[in-house]
């Protein structure tokens, strides 16, 4: 999934007034590709509840990329050290300010 998510922010660095919506579609196409292979025939119901984060809303314009969803940051927070947390937070919100302010930046990748 990584792959797909570095590809449309690329893409998006290369073309940053072309339609973000074809390059999210592409996104999701690669990462339907990629669960399809990692869970073969089972992919359909791992593939939908990872697919409602990536949306043109998120991606284009909040830099969100598919990051985790709130459960899933409360099942992290619930397993993992809270330095973990303030790191997580932390990078994420520096990575949406670079990218509010030029989706062309290199330092997205």
């Amino acid at each position: 999934m990584r792959k797909c998510v570095t590809m449309f922010i690329k893409e998006l660095q290369n073309d940053s007034v072309g339609d973000c919506g074809a390059k999210v579609n592409k996104t999701i196409n690669c990462i339907r590709r990629t669960y399809n292979i990692c869970f073969g025939t089972d992919y359909a119901r791992h593939f939908e509840s990872v697919r409602v984060q990536f949306t043109e809303t998120s991606m284009c314009h909040e830099g969100a990329l598919g990051l985790p969803t709130s459960h899933s940051l409360e099942v992290l927070a619930a397993h993992c050290p809270e330095s973990f947390s303030t790191n997580l937070n932390n990078c994420l919100k520096s990575f949406q300010g670079t990218f509010a302010r030029d989706k062309t930046d290199p330092d997205l990748c």
